[in-house]
């Protein structure tokens, strides 16, 4: 992380107008999702050295953070296949943003916004909270009747549609909508649940409690409430099991038509957002842990979602967990497919005008990260459609490690003097990934036979 003096050397020399920008662009970044350890030690560090020089760089785009804060639980940042209810893209609030402040009355928004800005400017907690609602008060007053008139006809819809930024964003604000119209009994049924859902009886009772006095007041908001739910459970697909309590039966018939049908929905989006997960990451070692994490969640979400109910393939929620594991079992199997050549291509020696180039630690990396991927993948194989497909893939990379590495042990051997470290080095990663294919009694083993051979190849 950068130091705290050369942050503030960097922040002094900034004119006037670049501070305000570079305050934006990182609470910007934050409002999209984008997670960087710097962002507060630079927030802190640039409000402290703004201050007095310009009061709005105190609290940049701080009235579009707090008008959002309603729908904080519900924002997700993996694209979808399908929208899902009650999820909203994180994306879609700066659409929704531009929207309000470019269209909307901005005779009855304009104002509500500078209170707000103005009362952080001077730290008034109680007068931004106001403000705040206010805010959402004239918008939720504005947009209905807008929304109303231009999505009577289609020609209106496909305008509104176009002005958000796609169908998408509109989906999304009719959510945001129904968000803070009940943001009062959101709140209420927030405060009875426990922090932290457990299988307990007593947590069950409290959840079970809170959701029918929320559905009674909210009967067609119901969705906001099980995603509350589902996000205090850890693990989170105990929400599956909670919803066999809450109905009284494993039968998903009886769960369709009861006020918790819509909770199969939120697992369904729960595992294709782990999909995304998955695929939207990159294969190094640093990300090889998340990728992991994304195979093991997949196949939990899955496999409970089979124990605790008997999904039919002929149901519509059959089809989409078997569309959804279609999905996930291509994209596993386009990247662990290849894994015994890219381990093949990582310990072959192969001179280049009679010289032997050093390992390529990229492939190294690479390989390891593929192999970590197809263990993981063979463990959570039940939920995955290549039962045929992976044990054969991990037989081929124990022969080609098997091969690969021996080989090594025998070239080194017989090496001459000016291959003898750059082999030493292959053998040395051949031994990490015999760990990582055959455990570590195995690479000890071929450890040992690593360091005979560099002592017999001295002794030539």
């Amino acid at each position: 992380m950068v130091g705290t003096n050369k942050i503030k050397d960097y922040l002094s020399s900034l004119s006037p107008d670049a501070r305000p920008m570079l305050v934006r662009g990182i609470e910007d970044a934050r409002s999209r999702g984008e997670n960087d350890p710097s962002h507060d030690l630079i927030l802190s560090i640039a409000r402290e050295s703004f201050a007095g020089s310009r009061g709005e760089i105190t609290r940049i785009n701080t009235a579009k953070r707090l008008f959002f804060t309603p729908v904080e639980t519900y924002l997700i940042t993996e694209t979808l296949p399908h929208k899902q209810r009650g999820r909203i893209h994180r994306s879609s609030l700066d659409h929704i943003w531009k929207w309000i402040e470019r269209d909307l009355a901005q005779e009855r928004i304009g104002p509500a916004i500078a209170a707000i800005e103005q009362a952080a400017a001077i730290g008034d907690e109680q007068e931004i909270e106001t403000a705040t609602r206010v805010l959402r008060a004239r918008f939720l007053a504005v947009a209905r009747e807008y929304m109303a008139a231009l999505l009577a006809t289609p020609d209106g819809h496909r305008r509104l549609a176009g002005h958000l930024g796609g169908q998408r964003v509109l989906d999304d604000l009719g959510d945001l909508v129904d968000v803070l119209e009940s943001e009062r009994a959101l709140t209420a049924f927030t405060k009875a649940l426990p922090e932290r859902l457990t299988l307990e009886r007593r947590d069950i009772e409290k959840a079970l409690q809170a959701f029918a006095m929320f559905v009674r007041v909210e009967p067609a908001k119901t969705i906001f409430a099980l995603i509350v739910i589902l996000e205090r459970f850890d693990p989170r697909q105990d929400f599956l099991r909670f919803i066999v309590e809450a109905v009284g039966s494993d039968d998903l018939a009886a769960v369709a038509k009861s006020d918790y049908a819509q909770g199969i929905d939120l697992a369904l989006t729960e595992i294709a957002r782990l999909i995304e997960r998955f695929t939207g990451l990159q294969r190094t070692s640093e990300t090889r842990e998340a990728l992991q994490d994304a195979i093991r969640q997949y196949h939990r979400w899955v496999r409970t979602l089979e124990v605790a109910f008997e999904v039919q393939p002929t149901s519509e929620w059959g089809k989409h967990l078997a569309e959804s594991r279609s999905t996930m079992s291509n994209r596993v199997a386009t990247i662990v497919e290849p894994t015994p050549q890219i381990v093949r291509r990582a310990l072959r020696t192969s001179r280049v005008n009679g010289v032997l180039p050093k390992p390529d630690e990229a492939t190294i990396e690479e390989a390891l990260v593929h192999i970590a991927l197809l263990d993981a993948a063979i463990a959570g194989r039940d939920s995955l459609a290549l039962n045929r497909m992976l044990p054969d893939v991990r037989k081929n990379l124990e022969q080609v490690v098997d091969t690969m590495v021996n080989g090594l042990i025998g070239e080194l051997k017989t090496c001459s003097e000016a291959d003898r470290a750059t082999l030493a080095e292959y053998a040395g990663f051949g031994v990490t990934i015999a760990s990582a294919v055959f455990g570590e009694d195995y690479a000890a083993l071929i450890h040992r036979a690593r360091q005979n051979a560099l002592a017999q190849s001295a002794a030539r």
